[in-house]
């Protein structure tokens, strides 16, 4: 099946998978924060689907399977015209017969089930649920079951997301779902983000051990008749083999937060090329940036701007490793570059940061995140990194001169704890230390009197130390200066 228009129908979720970037959405109330489309939406947004041509829908999330208007939505996309419709899903709602044969009845043929392991403590402590793994195989065991005693056609596959705690456990895993039935397994690396790159160290799994594990698998593939699927993976990792393989179509998918239009379609651009790409045929997009080597990354800072002091940022893929060798670098030229990062939102963590910024000379500012609305979309917010931000200060603070950077966007609406831990910081500041107010991300709507009153009630925390202002010139800052000026 190719071209398929992915729908997100929201991000409620009945796992709490440690790796999901949508987890830090989780848990608000409220309706400014809903974070599920409602089925009105979902319909003008499989309609505008089939107006381009598409012929087959796939409902993702979240989790469709546990919306209340799941088996509406299957009958009103059956009821546009679109020959199929599948679902991507953990299954577990799969596990009741009942639900299985509507679900089925209704015109669903197409299931991609998520399932990480066939050890439960592995499954289920990746996917934060105890018994989500039993649950997960009932479901596949149904939904091949109940669809071949209904005559109903049904393509499945499942979603395997390769990572550390797994990755050994790859053949056991195939070999399960191939007993029950399955015979396409979907692969693909650990998705980073800035809400989970902390976890890289502990979860990430380069492509070379993942080419290991997956080649490992073959002779069971070859016995079962099976195949895997790619996700985000360069086919040329397994030249010479490539008949144990499928290429992951493309479509286009519309993000939940996009609204219709011209630029509804994600787009991917967390991808390079190397040498190897010049001369390949695949319709591959490439390595994703997290594979970009570490020497790599750390000679592009170090040949950036050769002999001058210069604010070095974006750092948030250098390992520990990684990030000691460029500030060695960066020392051994001379240089006291100022870093500028966020803590919790880089794969360093805060004991090994707190270690380096204590080892070596550079200029530390350390912002805050506030939590804040999503920029693309006010329905949700984001959590802020003030506990990460308390966190690394309460570890330099007296030993290092650093700078502590307070981002303007959203700093108003951040919840009152979250704010009293920004304050808490603010006050571990000393006579050396300084404080910046930076001008990030423009809200279109700002509680001046509240950003004032915040902004006062810093300053006031930070009495031995005198304020200024960055202004990042990338967004604009207009309503925040007119708010200080004020």
């Amino acid at each position: 099946m190719s071209d398929i228009a992915t729908i997100e129908t929201g991000i409620t979720c009945n796992n709490r998978c440690v790796f999901c970037y949508q987890l830090r959405y989780r848990g608000r109330k409220g309706n400014e924060t809903r974070a599920d489309l409602d089925f009105d939406e979902i319909l003008r947004r499989l309609r505008f689907s089939r107006d381009q041509g598409f012929t087959a829908c796939h409902l993702t999330g979240g989790e469709p399977t546990i919306r209340r208007d799941f088996f509406k939505l299957l009958r009103g996309a059956r009821e546009m015209g679109f020959k199929h419709c599948g679902v991507t899903t953990n299954g577990r709602m799969f596990s009741n017969p009942q639900f299985t044969r509507k679900a089925l009845s209704l015109g669903l043929d197409r299931a991609s089930v998520s399932i990480q392991s066939a050890e439960p403590r592995v499954h289920d402590g990746l996917s934060g649920v105890t018994g989500a793994l039993e649950q997960t195989i009932a479901g596949i065991k149904n939904l091949i079951a109940i669809s071949g005693a209904m005559h109903a056609p049904l393509d499945l596959d499942t979603m395997t997301i390769i990572m550390q705690p797994n990755c050994n456990g790859l053949a056991a895993l195939f070999e399960k779902l191939g007993e029950i039935g399955v015979r396409l397994f979907g692969i693909q690396p650990l998705i980073t983000n800035r809400h989970n790159r902390h976890l890289m160290d502990k979860l990430y799994c380069g492509h070379a051990r993942i080419r290991d594990r997956v080649l490992g698998t073959l002779p069971l593939l070859r016995r079962m008749g099976a195949r895997i699927r790619l996700f985000n993976l360069p086919p040329c990792l397994f030249r010479g083999q490539l008949q144990y393989f499928e290429i992951s179509s493309k479509g286009f998918t519309i993000p939940e937060y996009r609204p219709l239009g011209a630029s509804s379609v994600k787009t991917f651009t967390q991808f390079f090329k190397n040498e190897l790409c010049a001369d390949c045929d695949f319709p591959c997009p490439g390595f994703r940036m997290e594979e970009f080597p570490q020497a790599a990354m750390v000679r592009a800072v170090l040949d950036a701007k050769p002999g001058k002091n210069h604010v070095v940022t974006n750092l948030d893929l250098l390992a520990e490793y990684g990030m000691e060798r460029l500030l060695d670098g960066l020392s051994r030229a001379g240089l006291n570059p100022v870093i500028r990062f966020f803590p919790g939102e880089m794969r360093v963590g805060i004991d090994a940061m707190a270690r380096l910024l204590k080892t070596y000379p550079v200029d530390a500012i350390v912002q805050t995140r506030p939590a804040r609305a999503r920029p693309e979309d006010s329905r949700m917010f984001e959590n802020g990194n003030e506990n990460k931000v308390l966190s690394l200060v309460q570890r330099i603070a007296g030993q290092i001169e650093f700078t502590l950077g307070i981002e303007m966007g959203g700093l108003e609406q951040s919840p009152e704890p979250a704010f009293n831990t920004l304050l808490q910081a603010a006050a571990m500041l000393g006579p050396n230390d300084r404080l910046a107010f930076v001008l990030g991300p423009a809200m279109r709507s700002v509680d001046r009197d509240n950003l004032k009153k915040r902004v006062e009630s810093i300053i006031r925390t930070a009495a031995t130390v005198r304020p200024h202002l960055v202004i990042d010139i990338r967004e604009d800052p207009g309503v925040y200066l007119d708010t200080l000026r004020a």
